[in-house]
């Protein structure tokens, strides 16, 4: 894993979406103090669909008392189908189902082993840690740089 990591070198801006299906540039994720979460999941992952309420709820905390928090779901369904209706449980960005190679890659830039796994990067693309779990879930979130 890199230590600077910079969405723009593997995805365009045509590559995230949010829940209405509207393209989200990349520049929505380098807003300064912004903490971004890469949340690789996927709905037939038994521990992925227990964990992914618990984030939802824990985003929508943070995003309410108007901290600078963003997740982009990256999919590992087996379809654009299952995908987009584990999507619709969640409150954040996804990287468009169809990008299935720039998921490899972050994949493989993040050390991705096993899901679910999240990984928080800074505005600048600094990793903040690849243990974003237990770190977003259990630190107070203005010390998590």
């Amino acid at each position: 894993m890199r230590e600077n990591f910079s969405l723009s070198k593997l995805l365009d801006d045509q590559s995230i979406v949010d829940e209405d299906d509207k393209e989200i540039p990349l520049s929505h994720f380098k807003q300064e103090g912004m903490i971004t979460g890469i949340y690789f999941s996927a709905h037939w992952c038994g521990p992925c669909v227990a964990f992914t309420p618990k984030l939802v709820e824990k985003y929508n905390a943070l995003v309410k008392d108007g901290k600078k928090l963003d997740i982009i779901f990256v999919s590992f369904d087996r379809d654009v189908h299952n995908a987009k209706e584990y999507f619709a449980d969640m409150s954040w960005k996804m990287l468009k189902y169809e990008k299935r190679q720039e998921a490899e890659k972050l994949a493989d830039v993040f050390g991705v082993e096993g899901i679910p796994a999240l990984t928080l990067i800074d505005e600048n693309g600094k990793l903040i840690t690849e243990d974003g779990r237990e770190v977003l879930m259990n630190e107070e979130f203005d010390k998590i740089k």
